[in-house]
């Protein structure tokens, strides 16, 4: 989890290593912790060469999914896979859904497959031929995750801003987006919307171009964006994205955490307090796509709140860990760190996560 360190109950975790029988598809699945209920996530889009390397990446990804689920009230844990490059011969050329969709099926709804950060629908909708355990299917849903994680990000930027900057509104706040995939070009309309001033910035021309045409805001290089004078920045890129680095040249505010595990390391959740830079944790304001996507689950759980009021909650949470960050002095990761413990063992006391996996 970005910013948080290793927690106590390693031993629930489950990491699988599969070679899919009909393709040779090779990669590792984790479920993080069943006694939540079914793990959820992603494939990773992107095959690793080392092994080492992929269990890792999936083991952070399963620990941050939970974190965003237990602080959203999700009756669900975290998992991920990812696959190995060396996997099935002409994978390149033919799709690896099925072949995942197969994978899945076997772990018998302990598992239930994500679509990926920028939300591709035909992935699901291909897997889900092969396999019933599959969230995020065109029309399965009351809000589709892109919308809903750029709903929810939009959401915790206002909280954010209101304690570190006593705004009650983003209407000419200089707010810097670094990526503008599916989600980070929905979330700069959203801000457009309620009058921020936007810098956006992009490796791929055309995504900036789009966003020059569509908005009218200003573009940058990627590597200048960091070193803007802002009052919020807002990485949507990649995960890892501010180091040591990066976090000496930030000249903003509020750092906003739109995608997951934006802190390379721990330790700079602490730095980025003692700098003054309010952070709002990914697994607060970046928990919208999984909120839209699991809320339905808790149809188990007689819980019928619609999945847009869960997605607003976003705020309140957001506020109160500013609130408290401010009042005792203690860095937001921290704070998190802490409140999804709390949940963990008030979840896996009521014995109602464990009936919901079984």
């Amino acid at each position: 989890m970005s910013g948080m360190g290793p927690r106590s109950d390693e031993e629930h975790r489950q990491v699988v290593f599969f070679t899919e029988e009909e393709t040779g598809l090779r990669g590792v699945l984790v479920l993080d912790d069943n006694r939540l209920g079914p793990c959820v996530g992603a494939c990773r889009s992107r095959p690793y060469v080392d092994k080492e390397r992929a269990t890792a990446d999936a083991i952070r990804q399963g620990m941050t999914t939970t974190a965003k689920a237990l602080l959203a009230g999700l009756p669900v844990g975290g998992g991920c896979m990812a696959l190995l490059s060396d996997s099935s011969i002409g994978i390149r050329a033919a799709s690896p859904m099925p072949a995942i969709g197969r994978i899945v099926d076997k772990h018998a709804g302990r598992y239930l497959l994500l679509p990926d950060f920028q939300g591709d629908l035909h992935d699901m909708n291909e897997a889900a031929g092969y396999t019933r355990h599959v969230l995020g299917q065109s029309g399965q849903h009351e809000i589709d995750s892109v919308e809903a994680t750029a709903l929810g990000l939009r959401i915790g930027i206002e909280a954010a801003v209101h304690q570190q900057l006593g705004r009650d509104h983003l209407m000419g706040l200089r707010i810097g987006i670094m990526g503008l995939g599916s989600v980070g070009f929905r979330l700069a309309e959203l801000l457009r919307q309620e009058g921020a001033r936007l810098t956006v910035a992009d490796r791929d021309p055309m995504r900036t171009e789009r966003a020059v045409r569509a908005l009218g805001i200003n573009c940058v290089a990627t590597e200048e964006i960091i070193h803007l004078d802002m009052d919020v920045f807002v990485p949507t890129a990649a995960k890892d994205t501010i180091d040591e680095g990066v976090l000496s040249h930030l000249r903003c505010k509020v750092l906003a955490g739109a995608v997951d595990d934006p802190l390379r390391t721990p330790t700079l959740g602490a730095k980025l307090h003692d700098r003054g830079i309010l952070y709002a944790p990914d697994v607060v304001i970046n928990a919208g796509g999984l909120i839209s996507l699991a809320r339905p689950l808790s149809a188990l759980e007689m819980k019928t709140l619609p999945v847009l009021d869960d997605i607003k909650a976003i705020g309140p949470r957001m506020a109160a860990i500013a609130k408290r960050s401010a009042q005792e002095n203690l860095p937001t990761t921290e704070i998190v760190t802490s409140m999804v413990e709390d949940a963990r063992a008030a979840r896996v006391g009521s014995g109602t996560a464990e009936m919901l996996a079984s």
